[in-house]
């Protein structure tokens, strides 16, 4: 009989046997030269007899492992299951004796390595009917996602006229080797020997010298700067333009005459009168009076009361316009007031001297297989405010989704929040009590501030805090 107890913050499961009863030799092996895929196991003589406690290392229950798996990771957890009953012939151990019970087989997630409890004892633990059987249950119970007839041709292998665990292993086995492709080697064609060919009279190159050519520039010719007007069809700024490309010969006598008219910026030398610019036509300055447009002058305000006028103006034309002489009662928005949004399973009501959420309780709500967390701490990240579990299947699990957005847990969190596992933790009933389980988190299951043992059922009660990480402190109340 094994049960569970905690020693120094370490979980351990604890046996007792009869001297008579204890084979020595495998005794010795687990004591000096464990096996990797046995869980540590110490020993203490006690009035005759010997108590053995075996490490819980770090891992899952098989009892808490998911039922829905994929097939590449189902057939790589039941190999790691099969090879250590092949193995314990190399470590002169008889793997009858390998216990078979879902509560002490732990599995690591990360590469589904498998830990087994071994009993040093004369007398077999379990027939090969009996291991069978468990193997046949075990892959009666995992539904495969993706390929669910995979699991109907391992029950036909157990159930076969030879049916035993090492055949349901060969064929593991044989599934690996034909999912790993072959490597391809390509035929090495024979080379052909080379066609031999007259050889040619060797003739000298003579190689003509370098002559330094020199390159050709463009030819820029400078454009003589006179006073007359250039003679080309292109209009000047602020000058009269031939027609058709004609040459402008009032510009050009005008430029003989007064200079050329971009040097009016230039300071005048002495001896030269300042030029004057041509008075504007009459003809121009009335159709400029023409388009100025008179400014319509200004009102004279009042002083104060003026000013209050021209206000009392900009309110009457901002207000609008009222049909049938009653004005619009403006309605009250849905504004909420900093409350909680109250969850759909109906287990809270507003009340209080500070109108906070207040907990009715499960007997009044009418559900009692519905768990209700409340946030405490959302630690910066964006979580809803309230969670509600499913109990009525018994137990529940939260962790969050994997990379590829999929859903490892009844209740999962997204994907960003890497510091809660993927698979972190599981409540279930336990009567009419609640118990929280840590099933192999990474970072850990705080309860009301302590962290709890993994694969060690904790008492949840109402009014307790679950904290999924110490570092980031994400916290939920029990409801």
């Amino acid at each position: 009989m094994l049960n569970d107890v905690v020693i120094a913050n370490k979980l351990y499961a604890k046996t007792t046997i009869a001297d008579s009863e204890v084979d020595e030799i495998s005794l010795r092996i687990l004591k000096q030269d464990c096996p990797s895929f046995l869980l540590p196991m110490r020993c203490i003589n006690i009035d005759g007899e010997k108590e053995l406690r075996f490490e819980i290392v770090d891992g899952r229950r098989l009892s808490y492992f998911t039922e829905k798996m994929k097939k590449k990771d189902f057939i790589r957890m039941l190999k790691n299951m099969l090879l250590p009953f092949k193995d314990c012939q190399d470590w002169f151990l008889d793997y009858h004796n390998i216990l078979l019970d879902r509560d002490h087989i732990i599995i690591r997630p990360a590469d589904y390595s498998v830990f087994y409890l071994y009993l040093p004892q004369v007398s077999n633990a379990q027939t090969d009917a009996e291991i069978a059987r468990f193997f046949e249950d075990l892959i009666m119970r995992t539904e495969l996602e993706d390929s669910p007839e995979y699991a109907m041709r391992l029950l036909r292998i157990l159930k076969g006229n030879n049916s035993h665990i090492f055949g349901l292993l060969e064929e593991l086995m044989k599934g690996e080797e034909k999912a790993e492709p072959a490597p391809v080697y390509e035929e090495k064609k024979p080379q052909e020997p080379p066609v031999s060919q007259p050889a040619t009279p060797w003739k000298p190159v003579l190689e003509r010298p370098a002559v330094d050519t020199p390159t050709p520039t463009p030819a820029t010719t400078k454009k003589p700067v006179t006073g007359k007007a250039e003679e080309s069809g292109a209009a000047r700024p602020g000058k009269s333009s031939g027609t058709f490309g004609k040459e402008d010969v009032q510009g050009a006598l005008l430029g003989s005459l007064f200079g050329d008219v971009e040097e009016e910026d230039e300071k005048p030398t002495k001896g030269k009168k300042e030029k004057k610019k041509p008075e504007k036509t009459k003809e121009k300055a009335n159709a400029k009076e023409n388009k100025k447009e008179p400014k319509p002058a200004k009102e004279k305000s009042g002083g104060f009361l003026g000013f209050l006028k021209t206000k009392e103006t900009k309110e009457e034309e901002a207000a609008p316009v009222v049909y049938g002489g009653r004005q619009p009662v403006p309605q009250p928005q849905n504004v909420n007031y900093g409350r909680t949004q109250q969850p759909a399973g109906g287990s809270y009501m507003y009340g209080g001297e500070d109108d906070t959420l207040v907990d009715v309780g499960p007997e009044d709500s009418g559900d009692s297989s519905i768990l209700v967390l409340r946030l405490e701490n959302a630690a910066g990240y964006s979580l809803p405010q309230t969670i509600e579990l499913n109990l009525s299947k018994g137990y529940t699990t939260i962790g969050r989704t994997d990379k590829y957005g999929n859903n490892q847990c009844d209740y999962n969190f997204a994907a960003e929040m890497a510091f809660v596992s993927r698979s972190h933790l599981r409540i279930e009933k336990n009567g009419d009590q609640w118990q929280v389980i840590d099933i192999g988190s990474t970072n850990g299951t705080f309860v009301n501030g302590q962290q709890i043992i993994k694969n060690m059922p904790q008492l949840l009660e109402r009014g307790d805090t679950i904290m999924f990480s110490a570092k980031h402190r994400v916290t939920y109340r029990v409801c």
